[in-house]
């Protein structure tokens, strides 16, 4: 049976959910592969640029947005305020006249050179701008959804936009000895479908204990992104196994929270241990299929305002249209398969 739920983490807590039609400022919002988050803030455009570059979300790093596309140029004024000039990260610093991105992938792309988008670049300048009427107006802003040439030391400024781009596929799991933990999708754009757990050594699911004070043995969830989907094992057909399989419908930077009893063969009243736990994530596109794997180790990770002592973080570059060899960062080298065929 699929679940769906409207849980909001808590003030402070590390939130691990983000909807494309979220845009209130100060919330990190996820639109086609990244992540935005609008800084309210009166500030220069020098110091907002450092200040982006300072930031992270997800253990991926921050900076100036840039726009490529009118779907982006769209979705990150909807995070914005009315009016104001919201920083971005063009500039025309180094040769007047001639606007380029500096920050990100993006960084030395020119976009707009005498007095013309430059190529098929995307632009979306406000009638008459830039115009450079003023001294030294050389940094992007946007103001009502269109562009407008600045002065880097303006305190005309709102605020600035912050972008974090998810660069591979992959998943966050954290874990704790004795119960399952959490999963979360890191990916740029795919769907999470599927999570197979294959507990270590001894471990073994104790998912039909009916004990006093062990009504988590069964599988149950603690929390939950807004829109995540799933299907939990059977706790009868999982009792005693030493792995499970959960069905999943994670779209990227949702998470899911879930708990039951782990034990160990040598000592049924013990914890089941966390690292040397198994995992491969199943993803899709929609026609093409992928698993990546990883396994836990000890290390620290906030998932949905809870911190697991155990963990593994697995990303994979994963091309179109099929298998290739694949890079890892994380704890372990990680591996991935793709395949073609359509969903059923």
């Amino acid at each position: 049976m699929r679940h769906r739920v409207r849980l909001l983490a808590c003030a402070g807590c590390i939130v691990a959910f983000m909807t494309a039609s979220s845009g209130h400022a100060g919330q990190p919002s996820f639109f086609q592969g990244s992540v935005y988050e609008y800084v309210p803030t009166y500030t220069t455009w020098d110091r907002a640029r450092a200040e982006a570059e300072t930031m992270s979300f997800m253990g991926f790093p921050g900076r100036l947005a840039t726009i490529t596309s009118a779907a982006e140029n769209a979705f990150i004024a909807s995070l914005v305020p009315v009016g104001g000039n919201t920083m971005l990260g063009g500039s025309d610093a180094q040769t007047e006249g001639t606007w380029l991105w500096e920050t990100g992938p993006e960084a030395g792309t020119i976009f707009w050179k005498d007095g013309a988008p430059f190529g098929s670049a995307y632009v979306n300048w406000r009638p008459g701008e830039p115009n450079n009427v003023q001294p030294f107006e050389d940094y992007l802003v946007m103001s009502n959804g269109q562009w407008n040439d600045s002065a880097a030391n303006s305190f005309l400024h709102s605020g600035y936009v912050v972008e974090y781009r998810l660069t591979a596929s992959g998943f966050d799991f954290g874990m704790t000895n004795g119960q399952a933990g959490a999963i979360r999708n890191i990916s740029p754009s795919d769907r999470l479908v599927r999570l197979d757990i294959t507990l270590p050594g001894n471990s073994f699911f104790d998912s039909a204990a009916t004990l006093p004070g062990r009504e988590f043995a069964s599988w149950s969830v603690i929390a939950a992104s807004p829109g995540a989907s799933w299907a939990l094992p059977d706790s009868a057909a999982t009792d005693g196994m030493p792995s499970a399989t959960l069905d999943l419908d994670l779209e990227p930077t949702e998470a899911l929270h879930f708990q039951v009893d782990i034990d160990r063969l040598s000592d049924a009243d013990g914890d089941g241990f966390a690292p040397g736990t198994v995992l491969t994530a199943h993803f899709t596109d929609g026609y093409v299929h992928y698993s990546i794997s990883g396994v836990v180790e000890a290390a620290d990770m906030s998932i949905l305002g809870t911190t697991f002592a155990y963990s593994v973080r697995s990303v994979a570059a994963v091309p179109e249209p099929a298998a290739s060899w694949l890079w890892s960062a994380g704890l372990l080298a990680l591996a991935a398969m793709r395949r073609r065929g359509r969903t059923g």
